[in-house]
Formats: C-alpha cells, structure tokens, sequence
C-alpha cells in the first residue's frame, strides 16, 4: 500500500505521505467542543495526527486532556512545553495543586490518573523527558462498584421499553455479547454491514434469517483484538430484526450486502444534505449514538441503589455463558471466542484460527444449548436441553459435576469422562452413559451423607452407606491401626453376616463384649 505515496519524479516517499497526512480532518466542533483551536497550533496538530493513526477516539480524548491543562494552568500548549522542559519542578508542583483539588471535588484517583495520560503523551512526542507527573493509587473498578448484571425478567423490561431499532441494538449486546462499537464506530464511518451475516437471505421485498442460531462474522477492523471472530444470534434476535429490516425496506431503502445493520433515521432538508457531504461518517450510527438508543431504556428500569451503563448488556451476556459452562452446555474455549476475547496462546491452535464447517457446527450446537439462559421465556426455554443421557426429573442426578485433580484421575479410571476445565483447580467430569439413572424423591440421606460419596450406579441400589465405596477411608484406617485385640464370643459366618446389622442399626464403632 505505500506505492500511492511514492512520488514518481524523485521515488521520494515523504511528500506522498505528507499529502495522505493532510487528508487527516478533525472532526467537527460537536466533537472537540472549545478544544478545536487547539489544533491551529502546528505541534499540537501533528501529535494530533500520529495519535488518529492508531485511533481517532484516543487522540480526541487526549486532545480535550491537553486543553484541560491548559485552561487551569493558564497556558498555551508552547507554554507547557517550554515549562516542563526548563521548569519541571513548577509544573509537578502545579499538577499536584491540580489533582489535589480534583479530588476535593470527588473525583476518583482513576479519573484524575487518566486525565494525565494526554498529557504524558503530548510531552513525550515533544521530547520532553518530563518525569513529574503524580502518582496516585487508583482502586479498580471504583466507578462500577454499584453496578450488577439485570436478571432476564429485568432485560425483557428494559427491552420492552425501546424502540424497534433499540431492541435490536439491546438483543445485539445483550445475546451475541458485541461491543457497541461493532455496531457503529466512534465516528460513524463504519460498523456491521448485512455482509457480515452470511446466513442472511431474502428478495428485495423481505429479509429472513432461516438457520437459528444464525452467524455472525465481525471483521478485524471492528474487533477490539484486530482480529476476526463469529459469534451467534438468538431467535429473537433473528425474529426482532426481520421486523427492523422489513421496516427500513417499507420505508423505501434499498438494502444490499454494504448496508449497516443498524442505520440512522430518516433525515430531510439540510440535514439530510449534511449527512451526505460529512466528511466524518459514511451512513453507519456512532457508538455514542448506538448507547443512547438504549441508555433510556436502561433508566427506566434500574433499580434504586443499582447503576447501569448500556455495556451492561454485553455483561449480561458473559454472564448466562458462564453459567451454561457451569451446567457443561458450553466449553470455556467456545465462551471466550464467542465473546471476541484473544483467548490465550491455546487459542491460537484451535478456535484462534479460521473456523472450518466442523467447528461452526460445533459451535452452533453448543450456543443453542446455551441459549435458553440467553432468553428465558423464548421458543427454546420451555423445554431445557439436557445432556446425553441425562433424564428428565427434578430429582435425577446431574451429568456433570465438578471435581479436584486428585479425585479426578481416580473418577477418570472409573470411566469418567473429561469435559474441560472449572476454575483453576478443578475439571468437570461427566459419568459414564450408563449410570444416569433417578433418585428417589423420597429418599434422605442419613447424618453425615455426602451426596456425591456414592458411586452413581449404586445411589439407588439399597445398600447402606457403611458398606458402599464411601467407608473405604474407614477401612484403610483400621488396617493401619492392625488386628482388633478385642474378643467376641461370635465367630464364623454367623459373625460376619450380623456386622452389616449393627452398622444400619447406628451400633458401629461400639466397644464388643470381652
């Protein structure tokens, strides 16, 4: 790509790449608001554009951190370069009095910490070895310390208050776990295109979506990793945006393979001009504007003492995944793919790479199983998936349980089958085929009774648990301890076979007669 640059008469690259760099406009004053003259200043300009070569959404962040400083200090971006350079010691001085007085006015040291990071960045281009910059403590996560993923009575709620064009954008986040940015980007120059749903079909007059769970192809340049990913729709998410589509098609809009999924309104008159000659948006939503379609909605319903933002939804998803692969409806590799995560250097070798048929199929299959904690309530939810050879029954037992390494391998050798990972000191195993069978409703344990201390295949089979595979720590301790030297006028078979009656009868462990 860098022979359009090459000037053709010297083969000198630079004024070819001078002349992209000028092609660089600053967004509007809606944007930058009052900081916009700062970029008349030369040097604050050409930072300024380095910074949009990386991403636009920083560099006009950090452009608003400068004129901040500015303001309070009293200075011109020249002046705070000349100060920091001859003198530094003025400049710490003044930006702790600045933190200091932030922090009066109850901002968070997170706040206050990134509001220093424009200012890092611009003396650095500068060349400014400038070291003075205070050093707060932040606390993670202080901002959010109220917030808690809606239950899904609370997202149908919250759903049932948006418009039609704010449901989908809300199902979006909330049942394929996209970024609001996939959407519409900072600037609404791009988002996703009805391309990126190749199982998408239809004639002009209407769009259907057949295969549910449907695909959903996110490009690198959308992607916070820069790197391609598929993720899956509900079925209402399916049905929900049939509706929309077919709604944009009555409207008179001609839909093809590059038309955003979610669109702006209709506009007239000069601002419909506008919208044609901007030079900052190429017909796609900006995600401040994919956000404040469902902020409302989210307000409405929040409840008293909770805090809610619109990347709630997106929670909301990686939460019901991580209860389906709690349950064992989804692998953890399957979860973090979905969600659009690097997933580790494991990753890299499996679902890392260019899904083939196999593995979309795969992932399908797990996704739908996982779907009925995505929407409760929907086509799929009245009647739950169950595992192979699991039973229906409120009392049956479950197929997947979770275990520690060292039960583990012993669990394996009994025929145990490996499922993945629980946490980072734990598998989950699955029983053999044959031992999914129903326990008695009415059956209580006995004092003392783990569940789970039995094998499956004896749960029910009438044994008391003295002479079950829990009492072998039992035994092994009496071997350590060595022959009993207690005398018992009983011997023989008769003996033996009134053991089992003293241990259901609660008399084990009792001193026998001498």
């Amino acid at each position: 790509m860098g022979a359009p640059f090459i000037d053709s008469r010297t083969h000198n690259p630079l004024p070819g790449l001078l002349r992209s760099m000028a092609e660089v406009r600053p967004p509007g004053r809606r944007i930058l608001g009052r900081h916009r003259s700062l970029l008349r200043d030369p040097r604050v300009r050409a930072w300024w554009r380095e910074r949009s070569l990386r991403s636009r959404l920083s560099a006009d962040t950090y452009l608003r951190h400068i004129g901040l400083f500015c303001e309070r200090l009293r200075l011109r971006p020249r002046g705070l370069v000349e100060l920091a350079r001859s003198r530094p010691e003025l400049l710490r001085r003044r930006l702790v009095e600045f933190a200091r007085s932030q922090q009066q006015r109850g901002r968070l040291d997170s706040y206050i910490a990134k509001s220093f990071e424009g200012l890092r960045s611009f003396l650095r281009h500068q060349q400014v070895p400038f070291t003075g910059i205070p050093v707060l403590t932040p606390i993670r996560g202080a901002s959010l310390a109220r917030e808690r993923v809606p239950t899904p009575e609370e997202l149908d709620r919250v759903l049932a208050q948006l418009s039609r064009r704010g449901r989908v954008i809300g199902l979006f986040l909330s049942d394929t776990g996209l970024r609001p940015g996939v959407l519409g980007s900072y600037g609404g120059e791009d988002g996703l295109t009805l391309a990126d749903l190749p199982e998408l079909t239809g004639a002009p007059a209407t769009v259907t979506i057949p295969t549910v769970p449907f695909l959903i192809r996110v490009p690198a340049r959308l992607s916070k990793t820069r790197r391609e990913y598929l993720t899956f729709g509900t079925e209402r998410l399916a049905r929900a945006l049939e509706e929309y589509l077919a709604e944009r098609i009555r409207r008179g809009e001609p839909l093809g393979p590059q038309s955003p999924v979610i669109a702006p309104g209709t506009l007239r008159g000069c601002a419909a001009r506008s919208r044609q000659t901007a030079a900052f948006g190429r017909g796609f939503l900006t995600t401040k504007a994919v956000t404040r379609e469902i902020h409302q909605g989210l307000a409405m319903v929040c409840p008293e003492g909770v805090t809610w933002r619109p990347y709630v939804l997106r929670a909301y998803c990686s939460t019901r995944l991580l209860l389906a692969e709690g349950r064992g409806l989804i692998s953890r590799d399957l979860r973090e793919a979905i969600l659009g995560h690097s997933g580790g250097v494991a990753a890299r070798y499996h679902v890392g790479k260019r899904w083939g048929p196999e593995l979309v199929e795969e992932a399908r299959r797990q996704y739908r199983s996982a779907a009925y904690l995505l929407e409760p309530g929907g086509p799929g939810a009245s009647a739950a998936p169950r595992r192979t050879g699991e039973r229906e029954g409120p009392a049956s037992v479950p197929a997947v349980r979770p275990f520690r390494l060292r039960e583990a391998e012993q669990r394996l050798a009994e025929g145990w089958r490996y499922i993945g990972p629980f946490g980072s000191s734990r598998v989950l195993l699955a029983p053999p085929e044959s031992s999914h069978i129903h326990r008695s409703p009415r059956r209580v344990p006995e004092a003392g009774f783990r569940p789970g201390s039995l094998e499956p295949d004896e749960r029910d089979s009438g044994a008391c648990p003295s002479t079950c595979h829990s009492d072998e720590p039992i035994r092994s301790g009496r071997e350590r301890r060595g022959p009993s030297t207690r005398s018992s006028p009983k011997s023989g078979p008769r003996a033996e076979s009134s053991r089992p009656e003293r241990d259901t009868e609660g008399t084990e462990g009792k001193p026998g007669p001498h």
